[in-house]
């Protein structure tokens, strides 16, 4: 007997209806506001120095209606010098009179370039027996555009987002992530945000860390990737959930970003599940519990059971019925705001023989760092990470925690990674300039998460296997932002490389650098409410 579909109708106009009802201030934007925006370097700033705490330090990205109503809240009076300067730069950005006009249409076109001394873009592990496609002299270059068009009503948001760049096709520690003109749909989504309950799906990148710093779980180092995004809760107790579709494995275990046109044989769909839980017992106290799983078989899908972010895949994946292979991971950080000092730190378990029954090694990480901002215009801090050579890894090659080859959490294994520094901010002219001097020590042993999972009996470290690669960096860094136009970023230094590529005795001293100018162009039509 065919079921009528009219309660289901009703149900979901009822459904809309609460979720339209409890939307935050009229007139917020509901937009996100995308990585690799320039207003998390202010926002990081202010938030060392107490200002703007409203926002989750560790989980990014945040709505622009978000940012406006923290910005609401500061008491200006406090504001002296830099911080300012910031601040006048982020209300410009996000203004409250602008969004009390519904902005219907907006369109965002962002140029930039950026340049390096060999094709890895990571200063500390140069890579120089690759080519990248443009080159001046010694120099790699990787040219870039990011357009987006968006449109909101409401609650309601879309947006359309593309980006090309050079860098897709020539990343050394990737897969190829564009194929037509090199360019792929980034920041592509449609969503309902209201106070409680946000839903966004499409392509998107998340960092649940500190901005600049290391994200075990959830980081922005892949490419962005397909999921379904959801928020519940509120400022003081939150869930946040995020369901991916990753790449594929052929048939035959190759990782090569188009299983589906490979003809060995039936492909194996991977899939990523993560929840975080965050409590807030007061603005300057933010813990957090995180899980994660990457879930994978020749006929996985979107799953009910790995959608539910009051699952707990500590105690869900293996039961009954399990129809995908699983490799999960958990993971705690901690925020803590005092005075001007600002400390945060992760742990992440991947694998803990706590029995003592299997006689592996641990497969832990962790990170953390310490900022010190008693000086109106100065920070000091140090950071550290930690990763063990097992960790992101596992038995079945599929488990492994990446996307077309890069770490969805921390971006390399088996290392230990430690930095001090200390940035000076001056305001010269029409510039926002921070510069900074750095120390980095940098521990890397031999292995890495696509290497074969060792067996139980077979010797391997905790952590730095192998003869182990040692780097000592002093560098200069430098950021020159001029107004919502242009920014761009400089990191400079000697190399003091031993046991390069963990090759004993396979030693020098290079000179590297990176390069990062973006300039930006924006238009919107608003309308009135």
């Amino acid at each position: 007997m065919p079921v009528s579909s009219k309660p289901c109708r009703l149900s979901i106009l009822i459904l809309l209806a609460l979720l339209w009802t409890t939307t935050g201030a009229a007139g917020q934007s509901h937009r996100l506001v995308p990585l690799d925006s320039y207003a998390y370097d202010y926002i990081d700033r202010l938030q060392r120095r107490g200002h703007l705490l409203s926002l989750h330090p560790t989980a990014l990205p945040y709505t622009y209606g978000e940012v406006e109503s923290a910005l609401d809240a500061v008491d200006t009076k406090t504001l002296t010098g830099p911080s300012r300067r910031w601040f006048d730069a982020l209300t410009g950005e996000f203004s409250r009179d602008a969004s009390r006009r519904r902005t219907v249409f907006g369109a965002e076109l962002q140029p930039g370039a950026r340049l390096s001394t060999s094709p890895r873009l990571d200063p500390l592990r140069p890579a120089f027996d690759g080519e990248a496609t443009l080159e001046a002299g010694s120099i790699s270059v990787f040219p870039n555009v990011s357009g987006r068009l968006f449109a909101e009503y409401g609650p309601i948001v879309a947006q359309a987002g593309l980006r090309f760049d050079l860098f897709y096709r020539d990343d050394p520690d990737g897969l190829a992530a564009a194929n037509r003109l090199i360019t792929r749909n980034e920041d592509a989504y449609a969503g309902i945000d209201t106070r409680f309950v946000s839903a966004y799906v499409g392509r998107l990148s998340h960092h649940w860390a500190p901005r600049g710093e290391t994200g075990l779980l959830i980081s922005d180092n892949p490419a962005g990737y397909d999921q379904l995004y959801l928020r519940l809760g509120s400022r003081r107790f939150g869930i946040r959930s995020i369901l991916g579709e990753l790449d594929s494995m052929t048939g035959d275990g190759r990782f090569t970003g188009a299983a589906g046109a490979d003809s060995v044989g039936s492909s194996i769909r991977r899939f990523v599940s993560a929840h975080r839980f965050d409590w807030r017992p007061s603005r300057h106290v933010a813990v957090s519990l995180m899980e994660s799983t990457v879930y994978s078989s020749a006929t996985s899908g979107l799953s009910l059971k790995y959608l539910n972010p009051l699952a707990l895949h500590a105690f869900a994946v293996d039961g009954r019925p399990k129809n995908d292979e699983n490799n999960g991971i958990l993971a705690g950080m901690l925020w803590l705001h005092a005075g001007r000092w600002t400390l945060q730190g992760q742990l992440l378990v991947d694998d803990l023989d706590i029995a003592r029954t299997t006689g592996e090694p641990a497969a832990v990480a962790l990170s953390g760092n310490v900022v010190f901002a008693g000086l109106e215009r100065a920070d000091l801090g140090a950071d550290l990470t930690a990763v063990a050579t097992r960790t992101y890894n596992t038995h079945q090659p599929e488990g492994r925690y990446t996307h077309l080859l890069r770490g969805l959490g921390a971006p390399y294994t088996d290392y230990a990674q430690a930095g001090a520094y200390s940035t000076v901010y001056f305001v010269p002219w029409h510039l926002d300039v921070a510069v900074t001097p750095r120390i980095d020590v940098l521990f890397q042993g031999a292995g890495e998460i696509h290497m074969p999972y060792p067996d139980s009996q077979d010797h391997a470290d905790t952590i730095l296997l192998g003869t182990v690669a040692q780097v000592i960096r002093p560098a200069l860094q430098l950021r020159l932002q001029h107004g919502r136009t242009w920014w761009l970023q400089l990191d400079a230094g000697p190399a003091f490389i031993r046991n390069e590529r963990n090759i004993r005795s396979n030693d020098r001293t290079v000179f590297t650098m990176t390069v990062a100018l973006t300039t930006r162009l924006t238009a919107g039509d608003s309308v009135s409410h």
